[in-house]
């Protein structure tokens, strides 16, 4: 409300040169959100069931995507309009979830929305965590092979989850020294939240 419109002015008509135009008057307006309708809203309705919010796990159910919904207003020139959706998963575990819309709001506030829909519920997924791992090896008395004892901590679990990591470890060669390279393989993790990351098979 209450903005300033600048703009130019001058004098028209046949008589017009018999005047001098004293500055242009000061002009107040305003800029209104963008109405949405219900038919807008119904719009709007079909084009969040078409989405699959996706998420890497974050050990929460929460999640959120953003919609540009522009083209829902009449005017072609009207600058890009988001729609950004909060909703839960029906778990906070990877795989396939149902992802029940919960809020909404246009951001920046560029238009005001209504309501959401009850049970406004779409198809998501949660995606495994990507995490890395450190791995240490302990040193040990010449027994004639490359076997090492390694072990794998990891960088990047959720905080109170229960996962841990073994992995085949073996020295570069046999022999006696320090500093040896140690190359990891067939690493596994177990425990229960184990399945809700990714990490490399090999180390």
């Amino acid at each position: 409300n209450d903005k300033q419109i600048t703009y130019d002015c001058h004098l028209l008509g046949n008589d017009s040169a018999n005047y001098l135009l004293e500055g242009c008057p000061q002009v107040i307006g305003g800029i209104s959100e963008p109405i949405v309708t219900d038919e807008i809203l119904k719009n709007i309705v079909q084009e969040v069931h078409k989405q699959e919010p996706q998420k890497k796990y974050d050990g929460t159910t929460k999640g959120q995507f953003t919609l540009d919904i522009s083209e829902q207003f009449a005017s072609t020139a009207v600058e890009v309009i988001e729609l950004v959706v909060h909703g839960e998963y029906e778990s906070k575990a990877v795989g396939s979830r149902t992802f029940t819309v919960t809020s909404w709001e246009v951001k920046d506030d560029k238009a005001k929305m209504k309501e959401v829909p009850v049970s406004l519920v779409v198809s998501g997924k949660i995606e495994p965590k990507p995490i890395k791992l450190v791995w240490t090896a302990k040193t040990k008395e010449y027994d004639g092979n490359e076997a090492a004892a390694v072990h794998g901590i990891p960088n990047g679990i959720v905080a109170d989850d229960i996962v841990s990591f073994l992995g085949e470890g073996s020295f570069a060669n046999k022999h006696v020294g320090t500093d040896k390279t140690v190359s990891i393989s067939n690493i596994l993790a177990s425990g229960k939240d184990a399945g809700n990351y990714s990490y490399p098979s090999n180390g």
